[in-house]
């Protein structure tokens, strides 16, 4: 553990530590994302939208070895340990970088920099504003453009989407995201 502890005061130590939590939210993105095309699948026989028996899967995944919902909340608090990982030895990246020049350059040249690198701050707080809207939008039903039902994914994503600005703010949403994965990958 003391070997950990030293690599992590390292700067490469704390790059490794943003690359790694930056590769388990990779992961996931393109997980949520795979599962979110269910919602242009249909419903099955019955009717029910497949999006909905996904999203009740996810919840119900492990039963009855495990309590209802047990492995999901498993990976909400690695996603949640990832993301704060990231976000925190991010900063302490940036200060660092800071503090080793506090003169700002006469002139800012970034021959060396691609456009997404000198991006990767701003994508990331609007990423991390997103995480937290779209998270009090469809898991905790706090944000709805019509009355949230637990468990009726295809109902909720359709009539949020119904308004014009949430729509829009997805779209920028997923621009950020693809300028902040094209940097990391």
């Amino acid at each position: 553990m003391q070997r950990l502890t030293a690599l992590y005061q390292t700067t490469l130590g704390k790059k490794m530590v943003v690359a790694i939590s930056g590769l388990i939210l990779y992961g996931f993105v393109l997980g949520h994302m795979l599962g979110n095309l269910k919602v242009f699948t249909g419903s099955d026989a019955a009717g029910a939208p497949r999006i909905d028996i996904y999203a009740h899967f996810l919840r119900t995944m492990g039963e009855p070895l495990v309590p209802y919902s047990f492995l999901l909340w498993i990976v909400r608090i690695i996603l949640l340990v990832a993301l704060v990982l990231h976000v925190y030895t991010v900063i302490v990246l940036a200060r660092r970088n800071h503090a080793a020049r506090q003169q700002d350059y006469s002139q800012h040249r970034y021959s060396q920099a691609s456009s997404p690198a000198r991006w990767m701050m701003v994508s990331g707080f609007l990423l991390l504003l997103f995480v937290i809207f779209h998270l009090l939008q469809f898991t905790f039903g706090k944000i709805s453009g019509a009355p949230f039902v637990e468990g009726k994914v295809y109902a909720n994503l359709y009539y949020a989407f119904q308004k014009w600005f949430f729509a829009a703010m997805y779209v920028v949403a997923m621009a950020a995201l693809a300028l902040h994965i094209n940097h990391g990958v």
